[in-house]
């Protein structure tokens, strides 16, 4: 049995919302349990939803340990690109969850920001 999670966003231009949601369910094989956890967070640092399945370790360590990446453009897509995803790369490596394999690196966790 492949572990499925399940994290959606809906955004509503007319109203100027956005929803996002997630389960609760851990699996291992063939086993589910109801988690505390939240898969869906608002991390004060950067002012961003963020909906993460996979690792629970690696989602904590981004709740709670990554620092908000300074702005440093105007330009949202390099602020992601450079700002964000340079951050978490770096704050997941250094908390040890995540690993370089044939040149690649794997963090056990999937986000929707």
């Amino acid at each position: 049995m492949t572990p499925v999670t399940c994290i959606a966003a809906v955004v509503d231009p007319k109203r100027k919302i956005i929803w996002i949601a997630g389960d609760s369910a851990a699996t291992s094989g063939y086993d589910l349990s109801i988690v505390i956890n939240q898969k869906v967070f608002y991390h004060t640092g950067t002012n961003f939803i963020i909906g993460c399945c996979g690792s629970a370790r690696a989602t904590n360590i981004i709740r709670y340990k990554m620092p908000p990446p300074e702005p440093d453009t105007d330009d949202d897509m390099s602020y992601m690109v450079n700002g964000f995803v340079e951050t978490l790369r770096e704050t997941l490596k250094s908390a040890g969850s995540a690993v370089k394999n044939d040149e690649m690196e794997y963090t056990g966790v999937q986000l929707l920001v």
